[in-house]
């Protein structure tokens, strides 16, 4: 069934493929042509899905879905073959698509190309309590997740939320498991971290600069550094 509105691309249709990496090449080369000694251009560009679900249900895109047991694994697929194409021609860039939603799921077998960045999304966890520890069934799940993609992506980055996306009127998560996800996220591998907060709530002044410096140094005490 084709769906006009809210749909994901098919991730293994090669025009789709070649489509995405024209646009994406015609995209660098013209932020190489306008770039200056004081804006140069971005090292990282983004490939991700859409920010809804209808993934591809096509015969190519569900057969690798079944043998890799992951609804990521077309689109690690499409981002492959984009970026293994581009990094001929642009060898210093880097590309960036996220485990998120549906996608959550690393593949079994397949590897994401070592130019790409994959960036987990863990937006169904509980935040007030440290992924390492906490007992929540989508904690135990990321946990789980984390180390498939390990062994998928050779670059991990992190999106993680200060806030509870399902109700934006619950106090945001406590100081102390923020810097043990920190800490839990540099044993893992991470080398690069997004935090995202909504509005202007509780002491968002405060816990801006305690992540900025956190970020710095992992090991310090939010407490001491609070006081």
């Amino acid at each position: 069934q084709r769906i006009l509105e809210e749909t994901q691309l098919c991730c293994t249709h090669p025009e789709v493929i070649q489509l995405l990496t024209d646009r994406l090449r015609r995209q660098i080369e013209s932020d190489l042509a306008a770039e200056t000694q004081d804006s140069p251009s971005p090292d990282v560009y983004y490939l991700a899905q859409n920010d809804w679900g209808n993934c591809c249900e096509c015969p190519s895109c569900r057969a690798l879905t079944e043998r890799e047991e992951s609804d990521a694994a077309p689109v690690i697929h499409l981002c492959n073959k984009v970026v293994e194409k581009l990094d001929l021609e642009f060898p210093d860039k880097s590309f960036m698509t996220i485990s998120y939603r549906f996608t959550a799921k690393p593949p079994k077998q397949l590897r994401a190309h070592p130019k790409l960045i994959v960036q987990v999304c863990p937006i169904e966890c509980c935040f007030a309590h440290p992924f390492s520890t906490c007992d929540f069934s989508e904690n135990v799940r990321f946990r789980h997740y984390m180390e498939g993609w390990q062994r998928t992506a050779s670059r991990l980055w992190v999106w993680d939320y200060a806030t509870h996306l399902r109700n934006p009127l619950v106090p945001p998560p406590g100081l102390p498991p923020l810097s043990e996800n920190l800490r839990w996220f540099l044993r893992h591998g991470v080398t690069g971290y997004f935090y995202q907060d909504v509005g202007k709530r509780q002491f968002n002044e405060l816990r801006g600069w305690l992540i900025s410096r956190l970020l710095w140094r992992p090991d310090d005490d939010p407490e001491r550094l609070s006081n």
